[in-house]
């Protein structure tokens, strides 16, 4: 929550006219800070949940799995939002859709509805139908595509690839249609993505995007690397040097918390 509650000064940012002036790189920095912020929030109201239901006898699900080291937009899928994914999986695509009972042609079809579905569960609104459509789209383009190279080997360069387009041409480009209220929102934010290539960059309001989202890609890091004798002597020997940092900056950075992000959907 103290990640989430700092990014969203930044994030602000987010609006006309004060990201008018923004360079494309600031752009998309800010809308990766969202991203993590996004993901602190819900994670945050999630472990909260998962807290007080321990504290009356109820052991709730996961619903986050370091969906940040997945290398491809399924992975994401099955570690982000868990409960959610669960649900379209077992009550729309497998039982209301059928799955793939009908063929793979059918299969494929499912999982885009599937998704479109997902996106309206959010909002009935234009952006999130949108959001659902390319989500969709893009798990049917990976699926093809994994199928079709599958024998190519190359394992490694295919999963920095898969993450790399996963992250940077789905999630985080389509996050814009969450930020913004309208769909004309996030349609001004893609023109000037586009137009302000030229501009000058914000390195200070990038710095502190980076800075207040070290936290999330810290974790993740760990928990990529968690089997290295580097990360194990971290977890064993030294692990003030984590939690200290985290406290001071929970401190320095004590403030009024806002609404948790997910109730608006």
């Amino acid at each position: 929550m103290v990640v989430a509650n700092n990014l969203q000064y930044f994030t602000a940012w987010l609006q006309a006219p004060a990201m008018d002036t923004l360079s494309s790189l600031t752009l998309f920095v800010l809308l990766m800070g969202f991203t993590f912020q996004l993901f602190a929030d819900f994670a945050g109201y999630s472990y909260i949940a998962m807290g007080l239901g321990g504290l009356f006898g109820y052991q709730l699900e996961e619903n986050f799995n370091f969906p940040f080291v997945s290398t491809s937009l399924t992975e994401i899928w099955r570690r982000w939002h868990m409960t959610l994914s669960s649900f379209l999986r077992y009550y729309v695509y497998t039982n209301l859709l059928g799955g793939g009972r009908k063929g793979k042609l059918m299969s494929l079809f499912n999982v885009f509805l599937t998704m479109v579905i997902a996106g309206l569960w959010h909002g009935s609104k234009w952006s999130f139908a949108i959001w659902g459509s390319i989500h969709g789209s893009a798990l049917v383009i990976e699926h093809l595509v994994k199928k079709g190279t599958k024998n190519w080997g190359f394992n490694t360069i295919r999963n920095i690839l898969g993450w790399i387009i996963s992250y940077f041409f789905v999630i985080v480009p389509c996050m814009a249609l969450f930020r913004f209220p309208t769909l004309q929102g996030a349609i001004d934010y893609a023109v000037l993505f586009v137009n302000n290539t030229g501009f000058e960059d914000n390195y200070k309001l990038i710095t502190y995007l980076c800075l207040y989202s070290s936290p999330i890609v810290l974790m993740h890091l760990l928990y990529k690397f968690k089997n290295t004798l580097t990360v194990k002597y971290i977890f064993t020997k030294a692990e003030y040097l984590i939690y200290g940092p985290m406290l001071f900056f929970i401190i320095i950075n004590s403030s009024q918390s806002s609404a948790f992000i997910y109730f608006n959907f």
